[in-house]
């Protein structure tokens, strides 16, 4: 399921764009986490490139709903598309707007509320992330190169 139409007018997700997002969730009290790319930069991989930004997220009705008004904050408002159960029934919700979002019910067995997690502050805002071993469990089942390489990347931190 995506919300918004099209990805014509996105462009890739900064780290503005990633502080802003995060700056409104902490404002709102969303419970969410950091997965992907963004963490894997995050995290130290100086080389790592992503186009989106992916978070994994409670499925809670309240939750959903905060996580809406905060993604209100991007251009086209694409977020108030996604219905209550969307992530629940569909799993994962993409919005397409100025940036692309994937949320996530979870991923493999790993959800929101038995992921264990970290924080970086970056520009004064604190985003939370899933940590080293989380997204390991994460990414380590995948066949993707890049997850692969995501991996091999993680196991050498300390």
């Amino acid at each position: 399921m995506g919300a918004g139409s099209s990805n014509d007018f996105s462009h890739d997700a900064t780290l503005e764009d990633l502080v802003k997002i995060c700056k409104e969730f902490n404002r709102l009290g969303v419970h969410y986490l950091l997965i992907g790319g963004w963490s894997i930069i995050l995290t130290g991989h100086k080389n790592r490139v992503t186009q989106d930004i992916d978070f994994l997220v409670d499925t809670a009705p309240g939750n959903v709903a905060k996580i809406k008004q905060a993604l209100s904050i991007l251009a086209d408002q694409a977020a108030l598309e996604i219905d209550d159960n969307d992530l629940i029934e569909l799993g994962t919700v993409r919005v397409i707007d100025e940036v692309v979002i994937d949320l996530m019910d979870k991923i493999y067995e790993i959800s929101y509320q038995n992921a264990t997690s970290t924080t970086i502050t970056i520009d004064g805002t604190e985003i939370a992330l899933a940590d080293k071993e989380t997204l390991i469990k994460i990414k380590g089942p995948s066949l993707r190169n890049k997850d692969k390489s995501d991996v091999a990347f993680l196991i050498t931190l300390d």
